[in-house]
């Protein structure tokens, strides 16, 4: 029986993986209230640009909310298993798809009419 200190003990992967849980189930929710929801003119139109970016966080939505459910089930078992490998990789992925929907939403802006004009 080997009596080896675990360097990352149970309660600070607790911590972290109940943060980036609550951090990725709020961020789509900020997302649409801030920006999917105000979307379009008036009277309902879209541009090419928006049209664009309702679909691209709309697609966004869906990874966040699974994402951080199994960040808060990581949490809820991290004194029943060890989850730092699978946090770390939880983490990265996170951080994945936040980095390409921002590269996209950038693209988007560059190739696509959004409506300003005189």
């Amino acid at each position: 029986m080997s009596n080896k200190k675990n360097k990352y003990p149970s309660g600070l992967n607790r911590s972290i993986s109940y943060f980036f849980g609550l951090l990725s189930l709020t961020l789509p929710v900020i997302i649409y209230q801030l920006h999917i929801k105000w979307l379009g003119f008036p009277d309902g139109g879209l541009t090419e640009f928006e049209r664009a970016e309702n679909f691209l966080y709309r697609i966004f939505i869906w990874p966040g909310f699974a994402l951080g459910l199994y960040f808060l089930y990581l949490g809820w078992t991290a004194s029943k298993q060890k989850i730092k490998k699978k946090l770390v990789i939880s983490i990265c992925i996170f951080i994945f798809i936040i980095i390409a929907t921002i590269i996209v939403d950038y693209y988007f802006s560059l190739h696509f009419d959004n409506g300003g004009g005189g």
